[in-house]
């Protein structure tokens, strides 16, 4: 359990360098659009600092995977968190006092912090590498693209010296001494300590803390330049990744877009934060060599042009929801005031993230990228990271809405597929795509399917009140148009009431290749391509009355008409079979005609 735990624990560390990275860079930018007039260090709101040198990163190994350092006294200092300083002042010098004589070291008086983590170094047992047995016996390597096993260690500074007896006494009182190259080491329970000097220990998982003493005295590699930037005390907090020793999980990079891949051809990635009354940001992106970094600015720069585009749709749909929709009534639905108003802050953010996209603050100095952002105050940093999250999160919403409109319009399909089986069940054949007059099997159609249909889904007292010999519009059966059934009404959809995309395709008797219905006619479920590889039931773009004999005319040698949702990505379909399948707006017309084709014996496209 405690090794899966550490694994668990080791990945959310990587998570969140990979995301503070990440964040820096993307969030950055978006910062900046928020606060497009830059201070100048001389105005003295984030101004230059210079902090006292940081010696334990003598300690840290220059091919770590990645570290984060916080100066958390000198941040505690800055003016940004005054309001915070004065609160816990409020609680008086003798409660503080208190909590300080409570532990050991003092509360008050940690200086720095700095969350290490390492590549778990492959196990060894008798100078051979141990494997894990695999089929028949047989060693077992890891998977070629497993990700590596990280261990984390802290360092925690601080301002005055503390007894390490008392630490061990209080934290560690069963652990036994035990030295790991020339480092001291007090491991015990699992967990392990190790002091250097009287203001700085090392803390962490025993295993984890081997690794590190182990390779403490490792000065080069990819972090080299960060640690440097770190120790000297110019940056309140730094953060570095080293995408050269490490192979990133697949859950961590699976959902990053394909923008995001020059970044991660990056040797390493380094942040910097300077806090003041606002924030100085800038991040590092270190490459092999000179052409590699030339090469990735292109395609950050070419990305951003991509995402400028990328943006228009999400515009578009938050106008709409800023104005309502052509058929709203003015005044609209007090409801509908919260997406408006939230409607109005995200598109804002989205123009101002455009504005960035279009000039992105990316310079270069031989193989190494930059940016540097500042933003006026903390109140301007809580107002961008909302103003960002509502101009991303309202086509998340549209997207997850989507995709429950999607499978609630799948689900509808179901039910109208098996309305039309259990037809075929009680009659020995499908409806036709229009009723003619009962006791006819030609004619004029009346009626549509839809109505025909309604006593196999729960709809039989409405049925009834339908006069079957009547047309759809005459003065009797027009005024059952509003009370359309909930089954016909596609989710997203903006139809007038009375109206549905759910349409069949219909196609002469006499036609070489035929649709599954006919005009006024009905035809055997069984049909020579199979239930499974026809089209029974499409959502078409046009809506239409639901009562009227108004569907899709198929014609094998001509494009099929016109299918979706407006402003869909595709359309749902039911299959014969009863199933439903989802068509993409790139399926090309000849293989949607196969689909239709009930009887061309042409095999489907998948």
């Amino acid at each position: 359990m405690r090794v899966g735990t550490n694994r668990r624990a080791a990945r959310a560390v990587l998570a969140l360098l990979g995301g503070l990275l990440a964040g820096v860079w993307v969030g950055g930018g978006l910062v900046w659009v928020f606060n497009r007039t830059k201070m100048s260090e001389g105005s003295g709101q984030v101004a230059a600092v210079s902090l006292a040198a940081a010696d334990e990163f003598s300690l840290v190994p220059a091919d770590a995977a990645g570290f984060v350092h916080v100066r958390a006294a000198d941040l505690w200092r800055t003016e940004a968190l005054a309001e915070y300083r004065r609160v816990v002042g409020k609680a008086g010098d003798d409660a503080l006092k208190a909590l300080d004589e409570g532990f050991t070291p003092a509360p008050s008086t940690l200086d720095r912090v700095t969350l290490v983590s390492l590549v778990k170094p492959p196990t060894k047992a008798g100078g051979r590498m141990t494997l894990t047995p695999g089929k028949g016996g047989a060693p077992a390597p890891p998977p070629a693209d497993a990700p590596p096993e990280l261990q984390t260690v802290y360092l925690l500074c601080f301002t005055a010296p503390f007894d390490a007896a008392k630490v061990r006494a209080a934290y560690a009182p069963v652990a036994n001494k035990q030295m790991v190259g020339d480092h001291e080491m007090w491991a015990g329970e699992g967990l392990a300590v190790s002091f250097h000097g009287d203001k700085t220990l090392v803390v962490g998982p025993e295993p984890a803390m081997r690794t590190f003493l182990m390779r403490s005295k490792t000065p080069d590699g990819p972090l080299a330049p960060a640690l440097k930037l770190a120790a000297g005390g110019s940056r309140h907090v730094v953060g570095a990744l080293n995408l050269k020793a490490n192979k990133l999980p697949p859950d961590m990079t699976r959902d990053l877009p394909g923008e995001a891949s020059p970044l991660l051809r990056a040797d390493a990635l380094t942040a910097g934060v300077v806090v003041g009354r606002g924030l100085r940001v800038d991040l590092r992106a270190a490459y092999r060599d000179d052409a590699t970094a030339a090469t990735a600015e292109k395609e950050l720069r070419m990305s951003a042009e991509s995402g400028r585009k990328s943006l228009s749709d999400a515009k578009k749909k938050l106008r709409e929801a800023i104005a309502g929709g052509p058929d709203n009534k003015k005044p609209r639905p007090a409801a509908e005031l919260p997406q408006a108003v939230g409607g109005l802050f995200a598109l804002g953010a989205l123009e101002m993230a455009d504005e960035w996209l279009a000039n992105p603050p990316l310079e270069r100095a031989g193989s190494e990228l930059s940016a540097a952002v500042t933003v006026d105050s903390i109140a301007g940093a809580y107002g961008t990271v909302a103003a960002v999250g509502a101009g991303f999160m309202l086509p998340a919403v549209q997207k997850v809405r989507d995709a429950a409109g999607r499978a609630q319009g799948q689900n509808n399909l179901k039910v109208m597929a098996l309305g039309m089986h259990s037809h075929h069940d009680a009659t020995g054949k499908l409806p036709p795509a229009g009723l003619p007059a009962p006791g006819t099997t030609r004619g004029r159609p009346l009626l549509s399917w839809r109505v025909a249909i309604l006593p196999y889904v729960g709809e039989d007292a409405l049925y009834r009140e339908f006069k079957l010999n009547e047309a759809w519009d005459s003065p009797h059966n027009i005024r059952l148009l509003p009370r359309m059934p909930k089954l016909f009404a596609a989710p997203g959809a903006t139809a007038p009431p009375g109206k549905t995309h759910y349409q069949v395709f219909v196609s002469p008797d006499n036609a070489a290749v035929r649709s599954m219905f006919g005009r006024s006619t009905g035809r055997s479920l069984l049909v020579p391509d199979g239930t499974s590889n026809t089209i029974m039931i499409a959502e078409g773009a046009e809506a239409v009355d639901w009562t009227k004999p108004e569907d899709l005319d198929f014609d094998a040698d001509a494009d099929p008409p016109l299918l979706g949702l407006p402003g869909a990505s595709g359309f749902n379909a039911a299959l014969g079979d009863g199933s439903v399948r989802f068509f993409p707006v790139s399926t090309a017309p000849a293989a949607l005609r196969v689909w239709i084709g009930a009887n061309d014996g042409i095999p489907n496209t998948p």
